[in-house]
């Protein structure tokens, strides 16, 4: 770990007191790091606090586009709104004024164990009580012509990022060691 990081204690304090402060808290992996092919960012809090899956972002363009959009899931979530089930028809968040379409779908299987979660575990490990049951609802991006993953035409770079294979993709620790002595 470098000099800058937290430990994982001061990282644990950190989210119990912006859970206790906003309900929720969003972690951001692989932004600002050129060796994460695709960075993602995921809630922790509305599993013990709402008795509501976590949601996700997976290859937004930014940590800022996908923490806005993941506090204004946040919000329905805290109002009452539930987003445990695939969305058979979009869903419009309203973004800094903006609309933004989306579809929900649920996370499953061995991507729920690995890394791609990694932070939610090890705080939850870190706490004397049982977690909450950890399930995921991912909130999926159009393209700019408006089109899905699973929709002809889609682009296929934005397409590809927002799949969830078992495993999030590795940072290649070269690219990173490099950029760390450019600087």
């Amino acid at each position: 770990m470098c000099e800058q990081c937290p430990s994982e204690e001061e990282l644990f304090g950190s989210i119990d007191r912006l859970i206790d402060r906003r309900r929720w808290q969003l972690i951001g992996v692989g932004y600002d790091d050129p060796s994460v092919p695709v960075p993602w960012t995921y809630s922790i809090g509305l599993a013990e606090g709402f008795d509501h899956p976590e949601l996700f972002v997976v290859g937004a363009c930014c940590y800022e586009c996908s923490g806005h959009l993941l506090h204004a899931m946040g919000e329905l979530v805290a109002a009452g709104a539930r987003f445990d089930r695939p969305s058979a028809e979009e869903l419009v968040l309203e973004d800094r004024g903006v609309e933004v379409p989306v579809h929900l779908r649920p996370v499953e299987g061995p991507p729920l164990v690995t890394r791609w979660f990694g932070a939610w575990h090890g705080y939850y490990r870190s706490k004397p009580y049982d977690p909450p049951p950890l399930s995921v609802t991912q909130i999926v991006l159009p393209d700019r012509n408006g089109r899905y993953p699973w929709e002809p035409g889609c682009a296929p770079d934005l397409a590809l990022r927002q799949q969830v294979p078992d495993q999030p993709p590795r940072t290649n620790r070269a690219a990173r060691r490099a950029v760390r002595h450019r600087r």
